[in-house]
């Protein structure tokens, strides 16, 4: 039994990972293997229950460079007409059925909801999981975190963003701040896993609002869709179960107001699709009005190399400007 977890960053796809790994302890003890976004990640070093690796992330000798030069090497939008790029490629066999491990196989990817083509056609009988979110939340939640462009560990992805969207792209990269650029990758990355899902009947859709309003009810229908009774444990770890959390408004008025119109996308989406969600572009919206009181990102900081020198040049920052405005008091 496989089951893939699929969805942009920061849309609950680590909570859903968390689930699924609970479910198989249930049924499979520790046999069963894990990968945590391969894309980036060293997935020998992250083959083990979430809590327990937590240590690896944020260390330089975790990356994968295998993965990020198979992320760079790939379409990050996999047509039909790719497939020859699968044929002896052994990083994209660890995901296919006839991999050699018997083992049920748990796997996060949040690289990847333009690629479920691929994965489907290297693993036709995969359970997957697509977690989808709007975009205001999700750029509110990843701002200072990490780059969707991955420009935290490699060259930006966003002049390919654009090329292989092509006539799609809704933003022109000559207009596109950084809350126009990152909305528009959560929609589309949502828009064509929708489709894609739309008519795979082995993927299981999940809006983050719609699951989040009821976890012991989405709980019960992801073990249903993978075939696993639902014990009270998994239950209890679908409401305790939870990656990074975001708890305050990041952006600022700007930033929301720019992403905004997206929100607007991902709803009438969601009906085109005839995806359950309890979102509204007026929730959202009344939230964050008024509330959005943070300066614009610097994005001049957007490609060091770690979350945590980003933080302390951050932080830093601030400090001196503290310390001018005591000055200029003092003055």
């Amino acid at each position: 039994m496989d089951v893939f977890v699929f969805g942009v960053g920061r849309s609950g796809t680590t909570m859903m990972y968390r689930l699924v790994q609970q479910a198989f302890l249930h049924k499979f003890g520790q046999h069963f293997q894990s990968t945590y976004e391969p894309f980036i990640w060293n997935r020998t070093l992250f083959d083990g229950i979430y809590e327990n690796v937590l240590t690896h992330f944020g260390k330089t000798a975790s990356i994968s460079i295998e993965g990020i030069y198979q992320h760079l090497a790939l379409p990050l939008f996999f047509g039909a007409t790719d497939e020859q790029q699968v044929s002896g490629n052994k990083f994209l066999d660890h995901f296919s059925a006839r991999r050699q491990s018997a083992h049920a196989h748990v796997a996060k990817l949040i690289r990847a909801n333009g690629r479920m083509r691929l994965f489907r056609y290297l693993n036709p009988s995969a359970k997957f999981i697509l977690m989808v979110r709007n975009p205001v939340d999700v750029i509110n939640s990843v701002k200072y975190k990490f780059s969707f462009f991955g420009e935290d560990f490699y060259p930006s992805d966003y002049p390919r963003f654009c090329r292989e969207l092509a006539g799609d792209i809704i933003m022109h990269p000559a207009n596109a701040t950084w809350a126009r650029k990152n909305a528009e990758y959560v929609y589309q990355m949502n828009r064509v896993a929708l489709e894609f899902s739309a008519n795979d009947e082995r993927t299981l859709i999940l809006e983050y609002d719609q699951y989040m309003g009821n976890r012991s009810c989405g709980a019960a229908a992801v073990c249903d869709f993978i075939g696993i009774n639902c014990t009270q444990a998994i239950l209890d770890a679908a409401m305790a179960s939870k990656g990074p959390v975001t708890r305050s408004i990041a952006l600022s008025g700007t930033e929301f107001s720019e992403a905004l119109p997206y929100a607007d996308l991902h709803q009438k989406m969601c009906k085109t699709f005839r995806v359950s969600t309890s979102f509204s572009v007026d929730k959202v919206a009344s939230r964050y009005r008024g509330a959005c009181n943070q300066p614009d990102i610097d994005t001049s900081y957007e490609g060091l190399t770690t979350n945590q020198l980003r933080r302390i040049v951050l932080e830093q920052k601030q400090e001196l400007a503290r310390l001018k405005r005591l000055c200029d008091t003092h003055d």
